[in-house]
């Protein structure tokens, strides 16, 4: 099996030529080759391709590398022979890229068991073809590095299939040739276009091969976007070129492919022949009958042979109706040569009558095609001087009288025919100027038509310029045309968000949870995996993500917390608390299995109160009984009784006494000084030294209570520890539900002590910076009072000291004390379940 390695950048066309190969040799040619798949994605690939393209839709950009297998066939007859198998690799172009350009390890990532299968498909192969798009080198930027990347990359390739003298068939092949024809002809031909725009290719490798292709020969705009599409009724050229090269690099078949080459370039070679007589034929109007009779015959046999072989001339070729003419020109002069030679051949026979007979149809014929008068007279003059040789005999007298009658004839008939013939070179002149005028008249309308067609084609290239910028293109110009250039990795202009990928008009998203829609816009899609942390997934409202951890909620960026009150998604009738990775069952639920440990199935529990204590849980799940204020009561829970009030005995009314204010309770009126002893103070004060602290204003703190066995280690020597009241000095509460660590001592059964916090050490709370205040006494000279003073009788108490009130009762307003019992009702709850 012969393997043969096309390659190429991505957009360069290989999808387009395999596919545009296997349809167009899928039935015999004229040379009887056609090609039948191997393998079911053969088939499927060209079915697939061509459908699509036929359907104004371009193949899909290749992902996965496919091995593509054919049988090639040569049919005569009945007769079919196998001229060689080939195996082809379609891959994607990124991979050709990292294959034999300039990458980095990271660039090549998981590529690089795909490369080592191109590589080695490459260096097996015994034929490669490499595809050149000719708009990634005729309109390359030089400061664009993935163009000179793709230049490079020909060499790159054609260097690594030819190394270690591996003298493997290189072929170029220029893709989308037809849109590019006059670049190529202003070259001066493909070779040497492959000179300009290549040259370090095409210094290093001699007489390399170069074929120009159009896999799809016609495209339309695209109603919707003015993209260029597949025309519904496009062609393939250039591809039996291509095909009979790879048949003469076959063993034993070099001949079969010359055949299919000379078959192919017979017609073009005819035309070529024909064009040259026609331009003879115009050109010798002022030559003698029998020269253009002769050219005429030559353009006539040449046409014939070229309609025989149904080839249709090139668009440019000068057909219609003077080759028509010319073709009824050299009919006339094929049936008076026939005529003519008849009748000179009955001459020289002697055979009177036949010659008479002859002459008369020549007569005739005379009368309606145009005759060769120099070619008659030399004839004649032959004749004559064949006559003049033998006129010594009787018989040759006999036939020159013959032939002096013939001539007689002939001369009359010639004389007739003069003033026929000037008329019939007047109506044929006239019919070449009327068709020269019309020529003259369709070459100004084919000039408007090709001005007008120009114009409307600038305005579509402005026109998808313009879209192609909006679509996030380069538009460079270069020699004064606009043209689109595709960046990976460029930044939309639009939209900072959008990275320009891979596949020509596509973008990526890089902005987490959004993905491209069209345009510059983008949308966000929910349910998709952060990119930066596989915990987080994007909710239904933008810029909002879920954590996907039960019991953690997300909090920004890449961020997620644990929170209390979440639900599991597993379980949804647990309920996270505030300790990381605990849960509690929500109201009204209880464990199915009690035994289970972690979380499990719950079950409803009627009955339950719930948490708040403020609704009880009904027979039917999900349902609740409220509180409802007690009607008897009025939700206070007590009803209330009445009795004569204690402090008033009933009468609203008690009876009080207050300190003089006259006197200030003496109940003598004093005029008075400060007392000398006491300072006016009326006590003597008298501090020691604290018995409690020895005077150091801090007091060592020693252990109260132990700490079951742990108590040593957990309450040193001067640390006061206090037993915790949750656990009890156990270290350990139930929660539901499992047993777990107090959360109160953090399973230490207590804590360091709250006055001196640990240290051994708080301050003195009897004294005052080491000395105690013992009491105070009365001073003895003013008797405590303060003053020295002399008193007389109080005249508003009269010595009593104190004056008597009576006020109302402040217990009770009418002499009745009310009290309260439970609610017999709500038995002094206050409220009741509904």
């Amino acid at each position: 099996m012969r393997k043969i390695s096309i390659v190429g950048v991505e957009g360069s066309g290989k999808t387009v030529l395999l596919s545009a190969i296997g349809d167009k040799y899928e039935n015999p040619d004229v040379s009887g080759v056609f090609m039948s798949p191997e393998n079911a994605r053969a088939f499927g690939f060209v079915k697939l391709h061509m459908e699509a393209m036929r359907n104004g839709q371009w193949p899909a950009a290749t992902t996965t590398n496919s091995n593509l297998d054919w049988t090639l066939f040569k049919k005569t007859d009945s007769v079919k022979e196998i001229i060689c198998q080939l195996s082809l690799l379609d891959f994607a172009g990124e991979l050709y890229r990292l294959c034999f350009g300039e990458h980095s390890e990271d660039e090549i990532g998981n590529w690089a068991e795909e490369m080592e299968i191109l590589k080695k498909h490459i260096a097996e192969s015994d034929l490669l073809i490499v595809i050149v798009n000719l708009s990634d080198v005729i309109n390359a930027s030089p400061s664009n590095p993935r163009a000179r990347e793709t230049m490079w990359l020909t060499k790159s390739v054609i260097d690594y299939a030819t190394r270690n003298g591996n003298d493997k068939d290189v072929a170029i092949v220029f893709s989308q040739a037809d849109i590019y024809k006059s670049e190529i002809e202003a070259c001066g031909g493909k070779e040497a276009a492959l000179q300009k725009y290549l040259p370090h290719v095409a210094n290093v490798y001699d007489n390399l091969p170069v074929f120009t292709v159009s896999a799809i020969n016609k495209t339309v705009p695209d109603e919707n976007t003015g993209i260029a599409i597949p025309a519904r009724d496009f062609k393939s050229e250039g591809l039996d070129e291509l095909m009979e090269w790879i048949i003469s690099k076959t063993p034993g078949y070099a001949d079969l492919a010359q055949s299919m080459t000379d078959t192919r370039l017979a017609p073009i070679h005819l035309w070529a022949k024909a064009q040259d007589l026609y331009t003879q034929y115009q050109n010798s109007q002022f030559e003698s009958t029998a020269t253009r009779y002769s050219i005429a015959k030559d353009l006539y046999e040449t046409l014939q042979e070229l309609r025989s072989a149904n080839i249709k001339s090139p668009k440019n070729a000068q057909t219609s109706e003077e080759v028509n003419i010319l073709e009824i020109k050299a009919q006339e002069f094929f049936d008076f040569e026939s005529i003519a030679n008849d009748i000179m051949s009955t001459v020289t026979c002697f055979d009177k009558d036949t010659a008479l007979n002859k002459l008369e149809e020549y007569s005739r014929t005379s009368q309606q095609v145009e005759m060769d008068r120099p070619r008659l007279s030399q004839e004649i003059d032959s004749l004559f001087n064949i006559l003049k040789k033998n006129h010594d005999t009787a018989i040759q007298r006999k036939k020159l009288k013959i032939a002096l009658v013939l001539l007689s004839i002939v001369a009359i008939t010639i004389a007739g025919w003069v003033g026929y013939t000037t008329h019939q070179q007047a109506v044929y002149d006239e019919q070449m100027r009327e068709l020269a005028r019309q020529k003259e008249e369709e070459e100004k309308k084919l000039a408007r038509q090709k001005e007008e067609e120009e114009k409307k084609l600038a305005r579509q290239h402005e026109q998808e310029m313009r879209q192609k910028e909006e679509q996030g293109y380069e538009i460079i110009t270069e020699n004064g045309k606009k043209r689109a250039v595709w960046t990976v990795g460029r930044v939309h202009p639009q939209n900072s968000n959008l990275i320009a990928d891979s596949s020509e008009g596509n973008w990526i998203c890089k902005k987490p949870g959004y993905k491209w829609t069209s345009g510059s816009n983008i949308e966000w899609q929910s349910g998709v995996t952060h990119p930066d942390n596989s915990n987080l997934k994007s909710g239904s409202t933008a810029d909002q993500w879920i954590c996907t951890i039960p019991g953690y909620v997300w909090t920004g960026g890449t961020n997620y917390e644990w929170r209390a009150g979440q639900t599991s998604d597993r379980y949804p009738h647990w309920v996270s608390v505030e300790r990381i990775g605990y849960w509690k069952p929500q109201d009204g639920y209880r464990k199915k299995d009690s035994s289970a440990e972690g979380l499990s199935e719950l079950v409803w529990n009627p009955g339950v109160l719930s948490n708040d204590k403020k609704r009880k849980a009904a027979q039917t799940e999900g349902n609740w009984l409220y509180k409802t204020s007690c009607g008897s009561c009025g939700g206070d829970g007590k009803v209330s009784t009445r009795s004569d009030c204690w402090t008033c005995n009933g009468s609203g009314k008690v009876e009080s006494t207050t300190s003089c204010s006259s006197c200030d309770g003496t109940g003598r009126r004093s005029s008075s000084r400060n007392c000398y002893s006491c300072s006016g103070r009326g006590q003597v004060r008298n501090v020691v030294t604290c018995s409690n602290c020895n005077g150091t204003p801090r007091q060592i703190c020693n252990p109260r209570l132990g700490l079951h066995d742990r108590a040593p280690e957990y309450t040193p020597a001067g640390l006061h520890a206090v037993r915790c009241m949750f656990c009890g000095g156990s270290g350990r509460v139930g929660v539901y539900p499992w047993v777990s660590v107090c959360n109160n001592c953090r399973g230490q059964g207590g804590w360091p002590c709250n006055n001196c916090g640990g240290d051994g050490w708080w301050e003195c709370s009897r004294c005052n910076n080491g000395q105690v205040d013992i009491g105070t006494r009365q001073c003895s000279s003013c008797s405590g009072s303060g003053k020295r003073y002399s008193t007389t009788t109080c005249e508003s108490c009269n010595g009593d000291r104190v004056v008597k009130k009576r006020r109302d009762c402040s217990y009770c307003s009418n002499g009745k004390r009310y009290g309260t019992t439970d609610c017999s009702r709500c038995r002094g709850y206050g409220y009741t379940w509904e």
